[in-house]
């Protein structure tokens, strides 16, 4: 029984160009850099827990 692998979600000639980026300067010094598609959710997370919250 021959396997094959599925064809790629998407060609790197097919990606959309990036949508830019996103920066985020926290008070307490930190940075943060994400693309402006990026899960917002996961970004909150993310600065919670740089502000130890």
């Amino acid at each position: 029984m021959p396997l094959a692998l599925p064809p790629p979600a998407v060609a790197a000639a097919e990606r959309p160009a990036s949508l830019g980026v996103i920066e985020i300067e926290l008070a307490a010094g930190h940075r943060l850099q994400a693309e402006a598609g990026a899960d917002l959710t996961l970004l909150q997370g993310v600065i919670a827990a740089l502000l130890d919250r």
